[in-house]
């Protein structure tokens, strides 16, 4: 059985992916089939959907243009980087789990990256 999944507005429409997601589809025109399509030379998008891989090679590209460093980078980073900003912001493992649809709250835990030791510290609760 299918389960609905969200994905609400943002308050700044240019960080909002859904926002991201309608222009897109204006602009290509596509009304079904995959959103993620296979592009022309001439930059037009065509019938079929992206190989996952392809995706792999647009997020490096993407992150090479932004000048970031370090890395690997792949498609999957985003999915951990929606996993550990979620969770910095305070939302629960389950809505989490839920968004992403992970099927165990462990497995969310595993994707949360902190990199500083004063960031999302336990310890900081102690005292108040």
């Amino acid at each position: 059985m299918a389960e609905l999944v969200v994905l609400p507005r943002a308050n700044r429409p240019e960080r909002c992916p859904v926002t991201g997601l309608h222009a897109w589809l204006d602009a290509t025109a596509i009304t079904a089939g995959p959103v993620l399509r296979k592009v022309t030379k001439a930059n037009r998008p065509t019938g079929r959907g992206l190989h996952a891989e392809s995706v792999n090679v647009l997020v490096q590209n993407a992150i090479a243009r932004a000048g970031i460093g370090g890395g690997p980078w792949s498609a999957h980073s985003l999915r951990a980087g929606f996993v550990t900003y979620a969770h910095l912001r305070g939302a629960s493992d389950r809505a989490i789990a839920h968004q992403t649809r992970h099927r165990s709250l462990a497995s969310v835990g595993t994707y949360v990256r902190i990199h500083q030791a004063w960031e999302d510290n336990a310890a900081t609760m102690l005292g108040l």
